[in-house]
């Protein structure tokens, strides 16, 4: 469903590095795989504010950030905090802010953006559940995800009638 939803953005590209790694995955362990694959790519890492204000929480967390740019987007119910906020405090001293370009600079080099989206608020788990309830998805996926969805029948709840 990944290739179909980007298979008309030539930006984005689909690894299973991941699912073929044995044992567990960790983010960090990921982007030295890419780092050591692409070594002149320059790669960003996009996540919701919800879990960027958790990543000190991660495996060598601190190692990530040489590793790539990231872009934190907010998300309903996650305000922008107030700037000094954003980055964990124990790392508060690796990164300058410039206001106008709304980035954190750390000292690698790389760039942690803080991207204002639109407020609506999508999920995996609300799509799956639409789906097993019969409600329409339309528009919350692109449309060659929704026909594979619906083509092979995937999380239809098997006690609804539908």
């Amino acid at each position: 469903m990944l290739e179909l939803a980007i298979q008309d953005n030539r930006h984005f590209l689909v690894s299973d590095a991941e699912i073929k790694r044995p044992g567990r995955s960790y983010s960090v362990e990921t982007l030295r795989y890419f780092r050591a694959a692409f070594p002149v790519a320059d790669p960003f890492f996009i996540m919701g504010m919800d879990a960027f204000a958790e990543i000190d929480t991660w495996k060598n967390y601190r190692d990530l950030f040489p590793l790539c740019n990231f872009v934190v987007m907010t998300r309903p119910g996650y305000s922008v905090p107030p700037t000094e906020q954003i980055i964990p405090r124990t790392m508060a001293g690796e990164f300058s802010f410039s206001p106008e370009e709304k980035r954190y600079r750390h000292a690698s080099g790389s760039s942690v953006f803080i991207a204002d989206i639109p407020g609506l608020a999508i999920s995996a788990r609300e799509i799956r559940s639409r789906v097993a309830q019969g409600h329409s998805f339309t528009y919350l996926v692109p449309k060659a995800v929704e026909e594979y969805i619906l083509q092979h029948k995937l999380y239809h709840n098997p006690d609804s009638s539908s």
